[in-house]
């Protein structure tokens, strides 16, 4: 992923109230991850390191931004994955508002959070 769209997604996630999730450490060492973290400039507490959450949101593909009802975080089915009706996500390389948009047009379910999340951005 190109440094600076790591930045500017790390920067809006922060802004919007959620975190960057990363799979795993830079070359096995959380002292690589963090130099590099560093090196991009943002605020490393919005960094979190969870492989976990990539099986349980399905998440093949990344970057992906992932939206997830916060009062059913922990209801998962038999394979440890979230109910797919409690989350929604959009992958690729687009920026923050644009996947909330295309989240508030797609999941009506979870429009209410992807609106709030624009409003915190500064985006209508």
């Amino acid at each position: 992923m190109p440094a600076e769209s790591l930045r500017r997604l790390t920067r809006d996630v922060a802004r919007a109230g959620g975190a960057v999730v990363l799979h795993g450490l830079k070359n096995r060492s959380l002292k690589a991850t963090a130099s590099a973290i560093q090196a991009l400039g943002v605020d490393a507490s919005a960094v979190q390191i969870n492989p976990n959450a990539f099986k349980q949101y399905r998440i093949n593909t990344v970057p992906a931004i992932v939206l997830v009802k916060a009062d059913h975080a922990l209801k998962l089915d038999t394979e440890r994955c979230a109910l797919p009706a409690n989350f929604v996500g959009v992958s690729g390389d687009v920026t923050v508002p644009y996947a909330l948009r295309e989240i508030s047009q797609r999941a009506p379910d979870h429009r209410t959070l992807a609106e709030r999340m624009l409003a915190s951005l500064g985006e209508h």
